[in-house]
């Protein structure tokens, strides 16, 4: 089970919460906003992802805070790759922790397949 953490090295906030579940509700038509009423004020918003019996929970963090990632692996590297090609990325900038044993850059338009190999 993914629990991770998608950030900004700048401390920036490429991340909207309406925006990204907008975005997120092509993809995966099923995502809702359990219990996060107070998306619209800047606090935390948990964006659920449900497809083919997996589940995935996004938090949408405070500005400056990121997105923490929580849930199925598989969904996850979806859901990473995918973030890959909504957020602008700066090269360099956009880092995920504790995929790996290390802190990792993503890159813009990664697939699901190079967000795994960041484990090997």
């Amino acid at each position: 089970m993914a629990d991770i953490m998608i950030a900004a090295l700048d401390g920036s906030t490429p991340f909207d919460a309406e925006s990204l579940a907008q975005a997120a509700r092509t993809t995966w038509p099923e995502a809702s906003w359990p219990g996060s009423s107070n998306r619209a004020t800047g606090e935390l918003a948990r964006l659920k992802i449900e497809s083919g019996g997996r589940t995935l929970f996004v938090d949408v963090l405070p500005p400056g805070g990121g997105l923490g990632i929580e849930g199925d692996d598989e969904l996850a590297a979806d859901f990473v790759a995918w973030i890959t090609r909504q957020a602008p990325i700066a090269d360099g900038q956009i880092v995920i922790t504790d995929w790996t044993d290390d802190v990792v850059t993503l890159r813009p338009n990664m697939t699901r397949d190079e967000v795994y190999a960041l484990r090997a």
